[in-house]
């Protein structure tokens, strides 16, 4: 939430509608838009989430899409992309937590 707070005071969701605006002329390009950005926020799975869901809740109200349908497009790109990218916080989670596992197994067998 103070991630998000601090995008939005800086300016930055407001900037991404307006540059996004011109480019999402149809309902389609608009919903490949969101999965778009939702790969290109991929650091972590949470921020992208909020981030995407955020800027493309206004870039989407001139179409006939449903927010159920927003936020199907955001969380299936949302962890999936963030749980194969090297650099983000979910694979630095699951690597460390597969490394202390295979500390505790092998001094378990000395």
């Amino acid at each position: 939430y103070v991630f998000m707070e601090m995008v939005n005071k800086s300016g930055g969701t407001n900037e991404a509608v307006r540059y996004l605006s011109p480019y999402t002329t149809k309902a389609r390009i608009a919903q490949l838009a969101v999965l778009g950005m939702g790969i290109f926020t991929f650091f972590d799975p949470y921020a992208s989430i909020l981030i995407v869901g955020k800027v493309f809740v206004s870039v989407m109200s001139g179409f006939p899409i449903s927010s159920a349908k927003l936020s199907l497009l955001v969380d299936i790109t949302a962890l999936p992309v963030s749980s194969i990218i090297p650099g983000s916080s979910w694979f630095v989670l699951v690597t460390s937590l597969v490394q202390n596992g295979i500390d505790i197994i092998q001094k378990g067998e000395e």
